[in-house]
């Protein structure tokens, strides 16, 4: 049984896949006259915003104001994102259940402030890392252990659930589970072997029977 469940936040705990990518196709045709396919642009869905535009060679004098006015796009479209079926269900009965929870991800303290906080999850974790905190981020497992850290936690009950496969090469270089929130990946095939694997966010209820 894991006593310490530690989560993604885009495509794991919040349906943001879309909001995101469509923000970001605006913002480059608008501000840069790029044209994107939604297919080109998935690979910036498990990363840091930042490093997402640098892997599209953005001009670094540019880099800050892109990122920006993405992240203020994606703030418009709030009311197009939603939590995940039965996503706060599962939170409150891991919690009741007294499962140390902790969020890892690559948003900044910016990004969560209005992207997730609109949620009102903040409540059930106990432990928030996000690119703001380590200087390293996914796929390398320093987000994982800044968390660990926190919580005071050890690798043999915990585990990590995402959707990318970013998610699961930081958890395993972290030395800790890592669980596939299957309603949220765009690429199911590309995970060998994760640890566990969970069709719908109810199916996590099972780690802690």
């Amino acid at each position: 049984m894991y006593k310490n469940i530690l989560f993604d936040v885009d495509g794991t705990l919040i349906d943001t896949e879309k909001p995101i990518i469509y923000s970001l196709q605006k913002v480059l045709r608008e501000e840069l006259n790029i044209q994107k396919s939604y297919d080109d642009l998935l690979f910036v869905l498990g990363i840091p915003g930042k490093y997402s535009l640098e892997k599209l060679n953005i001009p670094k004098d540019k880099l800050d104001y892109i990122l920006n006015k993405w992240s203020y796009t994606i703030s418009l479209n709030q009311n197009k994102m939603k939590l995940f079926d039965n996503m706060e269900y599962v939170l409150k009965n891991l919690y009741n259940k007294q499962v140390n929870l902790g969020i890892i991800t690559s948003k900044n303290d910016e990004e969560m402030k209005n992207e997730f906080s609109p949620f009102n999850i903040d409540k059930y974790f106990t432990c928030i890392v996000t690119a703001s905190d380590t200087r390293l981020h996914k796929p390398n497992p320093d987000p994982i252990l800044k968390a660990m850290d926190n919580l005071k936690i050890t690798r043999d009950r915990t585990i990590y659930i995402g959707d990318s496969v970013y998610d699961m090469k930081s958890a395993k270089s972290a030395g800790i589970a890592f669980g596939l929130a299957k309603w949220g990946t765009p690429t199911p095939n590309a995970f060998k072997n994760p640890d566990h694997s969970f069709n719908k966010p109810t199916d996590i209820l099972k780690l802690i029977k």
